[in-house]
């Protein structure tokens, strides 16, 4: 390793740190930088590097991504999930901010679940719709509650019937009840987040359409996540489907 290929691979790793969305493309401003990581000493060290971060590094097409492999779901931190629902830590406030955690991964789950199928995963759909997005959570909350296992229950280390139930005392739409006492709230939250995060966009139209993102194929289609976490996926996703 010289000095010049050790600068390469933190100069990369220090603009997908400053991207908004986690990826360089090339284009005019990164094209450089994206020409260097074809190189293989200096993609090697880029990977070496950020693993020490865990962070995984991969290029699909014309992108190179940056991904965390540690407590992440769909390369976002489940801290800053956390923080965008007020899901606190507190002892007293645990049990509501684990359910509505364990929602949020389940709103998500279930819009993957139309957008994306088969083995291996392939997106077959090219958007949903609010209606149809409550309608799939309603069907496999109900399945959920028809198969309940005490065993599941004990493993995860809280109450998955209280997520179903919870989802099921929603509301369909606010009400003047907040966005998160209601279903259509919930949803239109938990797809705001992805937003923000450039994983999907919405049309904002009677129907509420909401649009998978490049990104969010990429990560889903072509394994950005780590291996067993893009395995966890499928599996969710199978199931919510069969």
């Amino acid at each position: 390793m010289n000095n010049e290929t050790l600068s390469k691979a933190l100069k990369i790793q220090k603009e997908l740190l400053k991207s908004e969305f986690g990826y360089i493309e090339n284009n005019g401003t990164y094209r450089d930088l994206f020409i260097d990581y074809l190189n293989p000493d200096v993609s090697n060290i880029l990977n070496i590097i950020c693993e020490e971060f865990d962070f995984n590094v991969f290029k699909v097409q014309d992108r190179i991504y940056l991904s965390p492999y540690a407590a992440s779901f769909l390369s976002v931190s489940e801290s800053d999930i956390s923080r965008y629902f007020y899901i606190s830590k507190e002892k007293e406030c645990l049990d509501d901010s684990r359910i509505r955690l364990y929602l949020f991964y389940y709103t998500v789950l279930n819009f993957l679940s139309i957008i994306y199928s088969g083995f291996p995963i392939k997106k077959t759909q090219d958007y949903t719709t609010l209606n149809e997005l409550i309608s799939t959570i309603d069907n496999s909350t109900a399945r959920a509650l028809s198969v309940y296992d005490e065993k599941m229950e004990l493993e995860v280390g809280f109450s998955i019937l209280k997520s179903c139930y919870a989802w099921d005392k929603f509301t369909l739409d606010s009400d003047g009840n907040g966005e998160m006492n209601s279903k259509s709230g919930f949803a239109k939250k938990s797809i705001a987040y992805l937003k923000k995060e450039g994983l999907v966009k919405v049309m904002d139209d009677n129907e509420f359409r909401i649009y998978p993102e490049r990104k969010l194929t990429d990560l889903i289609v072509n394994g950005g996540l780590d291996i067993a976490r893009i395995q966890e996926l499928k599996i969710n996703i199978q199931n919510n489907i069969e």
